[in-house]
């Protein structure tokens, strides 16, 4: 048999077999998801950590943070356990030893406490299965940052929070139109700095479509994103046709480079 059938079909077997050990462990976990174990200790540390209080609702929130240091990357984790009213609630830093669970001391918000909330959705079909929520000072300043998820499959917890996803989300919507409209300018700094991040995010990837021109699967993937946040840019407001002619002469390059080999490829053979 041929090596090189030999090594291909190595390859598609262990490609095979981490799927199939990923599939299986999502569903297991999934499965385990479903049963609400998890879910029951987390509701009971809250419980243990907010004595007096009721009528609330809880679910579990995380963070990752990255700072580059020259060619070094840290990453940060947080995990919080969240209990929320309709106009309120409590943030709760959340470790887990040996299966047991136990809370950091409990902070309070409502909307008297807060100045501005950022909240970044994402839907499928509609349906919210994540979202960001940044929460600024007077000063404009992140002063606290959650990533809430539908569906937690994590080393923490198994745990399948739609409808507690939902409603905290409506929770945090109704606040943040409560409490932004006071501090319209942390708002536009937002917008300001959004729209620098996408032009640069624009121009760099048209840079590398031209600098990789002669590698058109590298190349029109980098154009067509640079495109993608050429739009964004004009969504936020900002002057996008630079960044957006950039793009497209970019793109243009790419194509053209494949019709010139494909020009050639036909006279050498004709």
């Amino acid at each position: 048999m041929n090596e090189g059938l030999i090594v291909l079909l190595i390859l598609v077997g262990i490609i095979a077999a981490i799927y199939i050990f990923v599939t299986v462990s999502e569903k297991r976990s999934l499965k385990k998801a479903a049963e609400g174990r998890d879910k029951e200790r987390l509701e009971r540390a809250v419980a243990a950590a907010l004595p007096g209080e009721y009528g609330y609702q809880t679910l579990y929130a995380h963070w990752e943070n990255r700072r580059s240091y020259g060619r070094t990357v840290e990453t940060s984790y947080y995990n919080y356990a969240i209990a929320f009213k309709p106009d309120c609630f409590w943030v709760m830093p959340l470790h887990e030893n040996d299966g047991e669970v136990s809370l950091g001391s409990p902070s309070f918000y409502t909307g008297s406490v807060l100045s501005y909330i950022d909240i970044e959705p994402y839907k499928k079909k509609d349906k919210l299965w994540r979202f960001d929520a940044n929460f600024y000072d007077s000063h404009g300043i992140i002063c606290l940052q959650l990533c809430i998820e539908s569906t937690n499959i994590t080393s923490f917890f198994d745990l399948l929070q739609q409808k507690e996803c939902d409603d905290f989300y409506e929770t945090l919507r109704t606040l943040s139109e409560k409490v932004n409209p006071a501090h319209a300018s942390i708002a536009e700094g937002l917008s300001r700095k959004r729209t620098g991040q996408s032009k640069k995010k624009a121009y760099i990837a048209a840079l590398l479509s031209i600098l990789l021109f002669f590698i058109p699967i590298f190349s029109i993937p980098a154009a067509l994103y640079s495109i993608y946040w050429s739009v964004k840019v004009r969504q936020t407001g900002g002057r996008f046709v630079g960044a957006l002619l950039f793009g497209v002469l970019s793109l243009l390059v790419s194509i053209g480079f494949i019709v010139l080999l494909v020009l050639i490829e036909m006279s050498v053979i004709f």
